[in-house]
């Protein structure tokens, strides 16, 4: 287990569309763009950014995210599941 006091204080994503990805978290989640460091974004909350965005072109997803049931009219529930040998 870890400490009490442990803290995130910035995730790091690698992402293969670097624009599309700001557009989503600034658009969607409402996040700002705090710093633009060559090849990266960091975003955040005004001036404290928790979020590093890393353009690697062609990376692949790491996850899908799967919706269902497909049946209309009932609720769908989202969950992400892990691509890789460990899947």
């Amino acid at each position: 287990m870890l400490p009490a006091d442990t803290r995130v204080t910035e995730i790091a994503l690698t992402v293969a569309d670097l624009a599309g990805q700001v557009r989503f978290y600034t658009r969607v989640l409402g996040l700002d763009v705090v710093d633009e460091p060559p090849g990266s974004v960091r975003l955040g909350a005004g001036d404290h950014a928790f979020l590093r965005l890393d353009e690697r072109r062609g990376a692949a997803p790491a996850a899908t995210i799967t919706t269902w049931p497909s049946t209309p009219g009932r609720r769908a529930a989202r969950h992400l599941r892990p691509k890789g040998p460990w899947a």
